[in-house]
Protein backbone atom coordinates (compact mmCIF):
# COMPACT_ATOMS: atom_id res chain seq x y z
CA UNK A 1 0.00 0.00 0.00
CA UNK A 2 2.55 2.22 0.87
CA UNK A 3 4.68 2.05 -2.40
CA UNK A 4 1.38 2.55 -4.37
CA UNK A 5 1.03 6.18 -2.68
CA UNK A 6 4.76 6.72 -3.86
CA UNK A 7 4.02 6.15 -7.12
CA UNK A 8 0.87 7.51 -6.89
CA UNK A 9 2.40 10.76 -5.97
CA UNK A 10 5.19 10.76 -8.05
CA UNK A 11 2.61 10.01 -11.23
CA UNK A 12 1.04 13.74 -10.06
CA UNK A 13 4.52 15.56 -9.40
CA UNK A 14 5.41 14.75 -13.00
CA UNK A 15 2.10 15.80 -14.37
CA UNK A 16 2.01 19.11 -12.25
CA UNK A 17 5.91 19.66 -13.24
CA UNK A 18 4.56 18.77 -17.35
CA UNK A 19 1.77 21.31 -17.05
CA UNK A 20 4.35 23.99 -15.53
CA UNK A 21 6.47 23.09 -18.37
CA UNK A 22 3.68 23.51 -21.04
CA UNK A 23 2.41 26.69 -19.29
CA UNK A 24 6.10 28.37 -19.29
CA UNK A 25 6.26 27.69 -22.80
CA UNK A 26 2.80 29.01 -23.92
CA UNK A 27 3.93 32.09 -21.81
CA UNK A 28 7.45 32.94 -22.84
CA UNK A 29 6.46 34.33 -26.84
CA UNK A 30 3.78 36.73 -25.31
CA UNK A 31 6.47 37.86 -22.26
CA UNK A 32 8.84 38.53 -26.11
CA UNK A 33 5.86 40.88 -27.35
CA UNK A 34 5.44 42.67 -24.29
CA UNK A 35 8.92 43.52 -24.04
CA UNK A 36 9.43 44.61 -27.63
CA UNK A 37 6.30 46.57 -27.27
CA UNK A 38 8.00 48.59 -23.85
CA UNK A 39 11.10 49.13 -25.36
CA UNK A 40 9.28 50.83 -28.66
CA UNK A 41 7.10 53.09 -26.37
CA UNK A 42 10.02 53.91 -24.53
CA UNK A 43 12.30 54.60 -27.29
CA UNK A 44 9.21 56.73 -29.14
CA UNK A 45 8.43 58.81 -25.84
CA UNK A 46 12.68 59.24 -25.77
CA UNK A 47 12.34 60.00 -29.00
CA UNK A 48 9.18 62.69 -29.17
CA UNK A 49 10.82 64.27 -25.88
CA UNK A 50 14.06 65.50 -28.03
CA UNK A 51 12.51 66.97 -30.59
CA UNK A 52 10.25 69.00 -28.32
CA UNK A 53 13.33 69.59 -26.30
CA UNK A 54 15.48 70.78 -29.32
CA UNK A 55 12.93 73.09 -30.23
CA UNK A 56 12.31 74.94 -26.73
CA UNK A 57 16.56 74.84 -26.92
CA UNK A 58 16.32 76.47 -30.93
CA UNK A 59 13.62 79.27 -29.23
CA UNK A 60 15.17 79.81 -25.72
CA UNK A 61 18.85 79.83 -27.98
CA UNK A 62 18.07 81.87 -30.16
CA UNK A 63 19.95 79.80 -32.58
CA UNK A 64 19.32 76.89 -34.75
CA UNK A 65 19.67 73.54 -33.14
CA UNK A 66 20.81 70.42 -35.48
CA UNK A 67 19.11 66.95 -34.85
CA UNK A 68 21.77 64.30 -36.22
CA UNK A 69 20.71 60.75 -35.64
CA UNK A 70 23.25 57.86 -37.39
CA UNK A 71 21.54 55.04 -39.07
CA UNK A 72 21.35 51.61 -36.47
CA UNK A 73 22.52 53.58 -33.61
CA UNK A 74 20.56 54.92 -30.23
CA UNK A 75 22.36 57.91 -29.84
CA UNK A 76 20.88 61.58 -30.73
CA UNK A 77 23.22 64.56 -30.75
CA UNK A 78 21.73 67.99 -30.12
CA UNK A 79 24.49 70.68 -31.45
CA UNK A 80 23.87 74.45 -32.09
CA UNK A 81 25.67 76.95 -34.58
CA UNK A 82 26.67 79.05 -31.57
CA UNK A 83 27.81 76.12 -29.45
CA UNK A 84 25.18 76.76 -26.55
CA UNK A 85 23.74 73.57 -27.20
CA UNK A 86 25.79 70.63 -27.46
CA UNK A 87 24.62 67.31 -26.08
CA UNK A 88 23.81 63.72 -27.21
CA UNK A 89 20.92 61.85 -25.41
CA UNK A 90 20.14 57.62 -25.53
CA UNK A 91 17.27 56.08 -26.96
CA UNK A 92 16.16 52.77 -24.46
CA UNK A 93 19.21 50.27 -24.94
CA UNK A 94 17.07 47.90 -27.16
CA UNK A 95 15.95 50.82 -29.88
CA UNK A 96 17.69 51.80 -32.63
CA UNK A 97 16.94 54.22 -35.48
CA UNK A 98 16.51 52.72 -38.80
CA UNK A 99 17.85 55.65 -41.01
CA UNK A 100 19.88 58.41 -40.93
CA UNK A 101 18.38 61.26 -39.67
CA UNK A 102 19.69 64.95 -40.27
CA UNK A 103 16.95 68.10 -39.43
CA UNK A 104 17.55 71.26 -38.01
CA UNK A 105 15.37 73.26 -35.80
CA UNK A 106 14.95 77.34 -36.23
CA UNK A 107 14.98 79.64 -33.56
CA UNK A 108 11.21 80.14 -34.06
CA UNK A 109 11.11 76.31 -33.47
CA UNK A 110 10.45 75.51 -36.86
CA UNK A 111 11.94 71.40 -37.47
CA UNK A 112 13.03 71.01 -40.95
CA UNK A 113 15.34 68.71 -42.85
CA UNK A 114 18.72 69.87 -42.49
CA UNK A 115 20.70 71.30 -45.69
CA UNK A 116 22.40 68.57 -47.32
CA UNK A 117 26.58 68.55 -48.15
CA UNK A 118 25.09 70.08 -51.56
CA UNK A 119 22.85 72.56 -50.80
CA UNK A 120 25.18 73.68 -48.37
CA UNK A 121 28.27 73.78 -50.63
CA UNK A 122 26.35 75.53 -53.46
CA UNK A 123 25.34 78.34 -50.76
CA UNK A 124 27.04 78.44 -47.80
CA UNK A 125 25.08 81.53 -46.12
CA UNK A 126 22.01 79.75 -46.20
CA UNK A 127 19.89 80.61 -43.74
CA UNK A 128 17.31 78.56 -41.26
CA UNK A 129 14.91 80.41 -42.21
CA UNK A 130 15.19 79.42 -46.20
CA UNK A 131 15.17 76.02 -44.93
CA UNK A 132 12.30 76.21 -43.21
CA UNK A 133 10.30 77.26 -45.90
CA UNK A 134 11.71 75.17 -48.84
CA UNK A 135 11.93 72.00 -46.59
CA UNK A 136 8.74 72.22 -45.16
CA UNK A 137 7.45 68.23 -46.10
CA UNK A 138 6.37 65.64 -43.39
CA UNK A 139 8.95 63.77 -42.07
CA UNK A 140 9.61 60.15 -40.17
CA UNK A 141 11.65 58.53 -38.23
CA UNK A 142 11.32 55.18 -37.62
CA UNK A 143 12.22 53.17 -34.72
CA UNK A 144 13.24 49.02 -34.15
CA UNK A 145 13.17 46.93 -31.37
CA UNK A 146 16.65 45.31 -31.33
CA UNK A 147 15.41 42.66 -28.65
CA UNK A 148 16.25 39.27 -29.38
CA UNK A 149 17.47 40.42 -32.99
CA UNK A 150 21.24 40.52 -34.58
CA UNK A 151 22.90 43.75 -35.19
CA UNK A 152 22.33 44.91 -38.56
CA UNK A 153 25.72 44.34 -40.79
CA UNK A 154 26.88 43.54 -44.38
CA UNK A 155 25.43 40.21 -43.99
CA UNK A 156 22.40 40.06 -42.60
CA UNK A 157 21.35 43.19 -44.51
CA UNK A 158 18.40 41.78 -45.79
CA UNK A 159 17.12 41.73 -41.51
CA UNK A 160 14.51 44.94 -42.31
CA UNK A 161 11.99 44.97 -39.22
CA UNK A 162 8.36 44.35 -39.72
CA UNK A 163 5.45 46.71 -38.04
CA UNK A 164 5.17 44.76 -34.80
CA UNK A 165 8.89 45.69 -34.01
CA UNK A 166 8.75 49.55 -35.44
CA UNK A 167 7.20 52.40 -34.36
CA UNK A 168 7.22 55.63 -36.62
CA UNK A 169 7.55 58.94 -35.11
CA UNK A 170 5.79 61.86 -37.88
CA UNK A 171 6.86 65.52 -38.38
CA UNK A 172 4.63 67.54 -40.13
CA UNK A 173 5.07 70.47 -42.06
CA UNK A 174 3.81 72.93 -39.39
CA UNK A 175 5.92 71.37 -36.78
CA UNK A 176 3.45 68.84 -34.63
CA UNK A 177 5.24 65.68 -33.72
CA UNK A 178 3.07 62.32 -33.82
CA UNK A 179 4.26 58.89 -32.65
CA UNK A 180 2.32 55.84 -34.20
Amino acid sequence: MLTSQRGAFLIQLLIMLAIIGILTVLTVPNLSAILVRQDLESGQNTLIQTLHKAKWLARSHGTTVDINIAQDTYLINLTSANNSVNETIRLPERTRVTQAIAMRVSPAGIIAMAPTTTQAAVNPDITASALDISNREEMSITLASTHDQPKPNASNAQNTPDAATTRTITISPFGSIAGI
